[in-house]
């Protein structure tokens, strides 16, 4: 064996069972969402249908689809890539007539099918059994783009959060990084909402921003980079692009609805239903978002392929001391947790305790080092003197 083709089919055939298993369960969430839609279909039109013309389900069932692939594009680095953080698997592996890159790339391929396959099938059962139903009004094109759109956007993701797991020595901090990874950007980005707010940054004209006490002039229908820029952060994190996608879809598969009424029956009242749909509308800041997360999975994947190169044995088990892990993470999250709830008694002391725990699962123990008592000092300082400091 001594070709990438052979080393990924003998991969492939050992967990193709993993995208059967991703397969049946993509499936039987989505029969079970069709089912609950479809039965709340029935009984809004039950014993009088005929006093609903031309009724039809609307709600479009993409949040379901993209929280499952999310899920899994989450999962599976874990899963693909757990057997790296093994030493005696390790050596094994490295003993094989394959280069690490050609290695690692075989394993990420090997994700990115068992992704694929699941979502497809997921995809088709909601196609056919939903969107091409006598009983619901989608749009069927923008149903056809949801299906490149969303696999392209778990695949990102997917990438990300593999080159994040295997920057970790052991699979436990491997999985801790994913977690912390995945809601990093939210809590950031409530710290700027709280000190980026209109006490700093106050809109005075169309044509005029006030920024930090000073004054600066725009040319008339242009839009201002800080205010977009001020939109974008807090609202930016690695799985917003799913988020967003999710929006947009929804707003252009599922139809605005008119009720007309057209009379009345008795005790009931008949209505009309008139369908439109409406076109794909991007925002400045989804520029910044799309184009941001896009050139952050192509570095994810350089990295994860040349990173993979150094790792040997010797790594593994030991203390993940990566930059994108915990060396980073603590510090952000901690000290991001005390400014946003130090006034908050019981919050800020969840936090303390929290922040140790984590620097005792880091260093696996207590054996802190200079950095590690800074940023507790730092921390437990802003929680108990943090409304004194005026933050």
């Amino acid at each position: 064996m001594n070709t990438f083709n052979a080393y990924f089919k003998r991969h492939f055939l050992t967990s193709w069972v993993k995208a059967v298993i991703f397969s049946v369960i993509g499936a039987l969430i989505m029969i079970q969402a069709i089912s609950i839609r479809y039965t709340a279909y029935l009984n809004h039109i039950k014993n009088n249908s005929d006093y609903y013309k031309n009724y039809l389900e609307t709600s479009t069932l993409i949040n379901t689809i993209i929280t499952f692939v999310v899920i899994m594009s989450l999962v599976t680095p874990i899963l693909e890539f757990y057997s790296f953080n093994n030493k005696r698997n390790l050596d094994t592996l490295f003993a094989l007539p394959i280069s690490k890159s050609k290695m690692i790339l075989a394993h990420y391929l090997n994700g990115a099918v068992q992704i694929f396959v699941a979502f497809t099938v997921m995809y088709l059962i909601w196609l056919f059994s939903y969107v091409f139903a006598s009983y619901t009004e989608l749009h069927v094109g923008y149903s056809y783009l949801a299906y490149p759109v969303i696999l392209l956007s778990a695949l990102g993701i997917y990438t990300i959060f593999s080159f994040i797991f295997i920057r970790a020595n052991t699979t436990a901090d491997g999985f801790a990084f994913i977690f912390l990874h995945a809601f990093l950007f939210v809590i950031m980005g409530e710290v700027v909402r709280y000190f980026w707010n209109d006490q700093h940054f106050v809109i005075v004209r169309p044509q005029q921003v006030t920024l930090f006490e000073k004054i600066v002039l725009e040319g008339e229908g242009y839009v201002n980079f800080f205010e977009q820029l001020r939109e974008f952060i807090p609202s930016f994190n690695l799985i917003s692009v799913s988020q967003q996608i999710s929006r947009i879809l929804n707003i252009v598969i599922a139809p605005t609805t008119d009720l007309t009424k057209i009379g009345i029956d008795g005790y009931y009242t008949i209505y009309s239903y008139n369908y439109t749909y409406r076109n794909i509308e991007i925002e400045p800041y989804h520029f910044w978002l799309f184009g941001i997360s896009a050139v952050l999975v192509i570095a994810s994947f350089v990295l994860m392929i040349t990173g993979f190169k150094v790792k040997n044995t010797s790594f593994v088990g030991e203390i993940s001391s990566s930059w994108f892990g915990y060396k980073t993470l603590l510090p952000m999250y901690s000290i991001g947790w005390m400014l946003l709830y130090h006034d908050d008694y019981a919050l800020s002391t969840i936090g303390l305790v929290l922040m140790f725990l984590g620097y005792v699962l880091y260093r696996r123990g207590v054996r802190f080092k200079i950095p590690d008592f800074v940023v507790m000092a730092v921390a437990t300082v802003i929680a108990v003197f943090g409304k004194g400091l005026g933050l």
